[in-house]
């Protein structure tokens, strides 16, 4: 707004219908604004008067100072609004901080401030063009239309403080959210204002160091798989006629590759050579070949001797695609996440005993326990990082191996088996050296050396 905020405060008749917001703040919160030195001068005349006459009735406890802006002078809608403060000095100060914010181009009026609604559809629009994965964006639209703009989708940015945002998340929680998706749908809104921050269209960010008191009772380490319960699931995967299973188990287990990564690897990012495995691309769940995570996701990986041999044998079984996949399904196109667990880490499991029981409901509705599969793909990658955290790898090489965007997100994940400080001095002797990685040990004997 390049004109003076008191030129807009002075043209009483233009805000009696439809008042500014920065104006509706002040009068809210009976503060003073001199239009002119003769009024100024006029109001304060009439004060005082109204004071000393109203005072001289009541003992010295029971006196008030009535506010410089007559309660009747406010339009009607007004009246019932809780003041925010009354003093003049804190008029004066949000006045002078607002002219230093115009001045460098930071206030961002209730006039053109757009809605939530508005600047949500701004932000998704942004990450379409910033290319992001299909199920991201729609992920992002899940969390602005069935849990932003249902609470605050029509109130204006310039609305949302740390208080109404917080109120917001009591909402979200008394209408049954719970307290992850409470996080993950703050952390959406905090994006909406980044992104209206970048186009001009707000200066505040409510959400940064928003403190939500959420209950956390569930337990955050992630779930890994037993050595033991490895063993019987390589064991397993072996034991299947297709030496798809075996290549794709032993990559997930000694690589650490997530489920994405594992189904857009393709045979050229194998350098059967060098012995590594380089991480280049991944498949979405469209079945869509793209870019990886992060930029921390370009990771190349050593291979054991057992897990080359592996990935020999299944290359020369591997059906032959355009994509040249090392995982593909049975024509040679990316292969469903929901086929390689139904069609085969699931039944492996059930084979391998390594299940748990969970209510269900049988064919004519009645409520039974089912037998399913423990762990999905994703606890292998879990169970990579614990062997690796075994072997004595500190938590930088760990963020690298397995390709985490921060050091954060290692600790958060994999914090608690850092626990022991001297772990690593005492986990150096143990470590799987050169020397066995080029003995094809099998899988028994490398976990009983573990």
């Amino acid at each position: 707004m390049p004109v003076s905020i008191i030129a807009v405060f002075s043209n009483r008749a233009s805000w009696a219908k439809d008042p500014p917001q920065p104006l509706r703040e002040l009068l809210s919160a009976r503060l003073a604004i001199r239009l002119t030195d003769e009024q100024s001068h006029l109001a304060q005349n009439t004060k005082r008067r109204s004071s000393r006459s109203k005072n001289a009735r009541h003992p010295r406890s029971q006196r008030t100072t009535s506010p410089i802006w007559p309660r009747h002078s406010c339009p009607a809608s007004w009246r019932d609004t809780p003041a925010l403060g009354y003093r003049k000095s804190d008029g004066e100060t949000w006045l002078t901080e607002t002219r230093h914010d115009l001045v460098r181009g930071l206030h961002t009026p209730g006039s053109v401030s757009p809605t939530v609604r508005e600047a949500g559809a701004l932000w998704i629009k942004r990450c379409r063009d910033k290319m992001l994965e299909a199920m991201t964006i729609k992920g992002y639209e899940e969390h602005c239309d069935l849990h932003i703009y249902p609470f605050i989708g029509a109130k204006k940015l310039s609305e949302l403080t740390v208080p109404a945002c917080n109120a917001f998340a009591d909402q979200l929680r008394d209408d049954g959210r719970s307290a992850e998706m409470i996080k993950r749908v703050i952390r959406s809104l905090g994006a909406i204002f980044k992104d209206a921050r970048r186009r001009g269209l707000s200066n505040v960010a409510p959400t940064v160091g928003l403190e939500l008191d959420l209950p956390e009772r569930d337990d955050p380490r992630p779930v890994i798989p037993t050595k033991a319960e490895l063993q019987v699931i390589i064991a397993g995967a072996t034991a299947r006629k297709s030496r798809l299973w075996r290549a794709l188990v032993l990559v997930a287990v000694f690589c650490g590759l997530r489920a994405s990564e594992l189904r857009g690897l393709r045979w050229t990012d194998v350098d059967f050579d060098a012995g590594q495995i380089n991480v280049t691309q991944r498949a979405d769940a469209s079945h869509k070949i793209g870019k990886l995570k992060s930029k921390a996701a370009y990771r190349s990986l050593r291979l054991s001797s057992l897990v080359l041999n592996a990935l020999r044998e299944w290359k020369l079984l591997c059906p032959k695609g355009d994509l040249g996949l090392v995982f593909p399904n049975g024509i040679g196109k990316v292969e469903s996440y929901a086929n390689l667990i139904d069609r085969g880490f699931g039944p492996i499991q059930i084979e391998a005993g390594v299940t748990v029981q969970r209510e269900g409901v049988d064919d004519a509705g009645a409520p039974v326990l089912l037998t399913v599969a423990k762990y999905g793909l994703h606890a292998l990658r879990h169970a990579c990082a614990s062997l690796w955290i075994e072997q004595g790898h500190n938590p930088k090489q760990i963020q690298t191996l397995m390709g985490h965007s921060s050091i954060k997100v290692t600790f958060d994940t994999y914090g608690h088996l850092f626990a022991d400080a001297e772990a690593d001095q005492r986990a150096q002797p143990r470590v799987w050296s050169s020397a066995c990685l080029a003995r094809d040990c099998g899988p028994a004997a490398y976990f009983k050396r573990l």
